[in-house]
């Protein structure tokens, strides 16, 4: 083998052990501060069913973007209107943006 290619599999063994070694049983919610963990199965708000349900700001804005298909003359507030690129999402997203007090 030569040394370049074992160096990269060296790499890529090592980056691959420091994801398997990661703590994937936690996410965190876009958009809110909540942290959900899924690494028990006895969580105070588990449901019978073993669902947990999120109760996030309901004042939250989704913009839909479709690379194919979008248009960023759209508002991007549905999925029939999705806009086309990252930069009009984010416009958008900046000018959504409200402050609770």
């Amino acid at each position: 083998m030569k040394k370049g290619i074992f160096r990269a599999f060296i790499a890529f063994i090592t980056i691959l052990a420091f994801f398997i070694s990661q703590d994937f049983n936690t996410f965190r919610v876009l958009g809110s501060g909540t942290v959900v963990d899924m690494s028990t199965s006895e969580n105070e708000n588990e449901n019978e069913n073993g669902s947990i349900p999120l109760n996030l700001n309901t004042n939250n804005t989704v913009i839909f973007i479709n690379g194919v298909d979008g248009s960023d003359d759209n508002d991007g507030t549905t999925r029939d209107t999705p806009v086309k690129s990252f930069e009009k999402a984010k416009e958008l997203a900046i000018s959504y943006q409200t402050v609770d007090t």
